[in-house]
């Protein structure tokens, strides 16, 4: 499907709108087994649009953090603490990127030596919601989603705690901005070739390849947002 630019404002992102709530449900005790507010109670709390909330909501949705009820939303997991690694404010994008690629390679390697069938249906299904994303902030957002998926199913705790510090991150807006002007349609096609062949490689079980995948796309992201391969 070919995406649309979008000149959304910072509190329109979705990926910012995601890790807002994610975080709010991880370190506000208050909501652990507990309806979520409504969609414009959230987006009053957070300063973030509705349109940005309700797509934020269906991604938690289908990585299963929430459960849609005749009530509304519920949390179906236990509230988890934040990171257990220190954020630094001293974090610049740059940097970020280089953390990534030292390890989301080696977190795709063991995503592929450790992946189950049901494990390969949601990556599978993953890739197809990212190749299907309407505008390139709907694309941001299932990208995220799978990269965080292919971090757990690696079943590594440390290289784990690792990728969800980074993920705090991708919600400033210095990186939001540049990911913005980064996910134009002719450059999401190219993420698209190299998720399909990141997955790919995870269901043949060639970790070696799907190590070298990874740091390929993550190279091209780094190259696309300027800052270097």
């Amino acid at each position: 499907m070919p995406i649309v630019p979008d000149d959304r404002a910072d509190n329109e992102s979705g990926t910012h709108a995601v890790c807002r709530i994610r975080h709010m449900i991880e370190t506000d005790f208050a909501f652990a087994s507990r309806l979520l507010p409504s969609e414009d109670a959230l987006s009053s709390r957070l300063g973030i649009g509705r349109r940005a909330v309700r797509r934020a909501l269906e991604v938690l949705e289908f990585e299963g953090l929430l459960r849609r009820t005749p009530r509304g939303m519920r949390i179906a997991e236990p509230a988890r603490t934040a990171s257990p690694m220190a954020r630094s404010e001293s974090t610049v994008p740059r940097e970020l990127m280089a953390a990534r690629l030292c390890v989301e390679p080696a977190l795709a390697a063991l995503c592929a030596m450790r992946a189950t069938e049901t494990d390969m249906g949601r990556l599978l299904a993953l890739v197809s919601r990212v190749n299907e994303a309407r505008d390139s902030d709907e694309s941001e957002m299932w990208d995220a989603l799978l990269h965080r998926t292919i971090a757990r199913t690696a079943g590594n705790g440390a290289l784990l705690a690792a990728y969800l510090s980074f993920e705090e991150l991708r919600g400033d807006a210095d990186w939001q901005a540049l990911m913005t002007d980064c996910f134009t349609p002719d450059r999401v096609e190219v993420f698209h070739r190299q998720h399909n062949a990141l997955v790919d490689a995870i269901a043949d079980r060639d970790a070696a390849a799907a190590r070298w995948v990874m740091a390929e796309h993550l190279d091209t992201m780094s190259r696309s947002m300027g800052l270097g391969g």
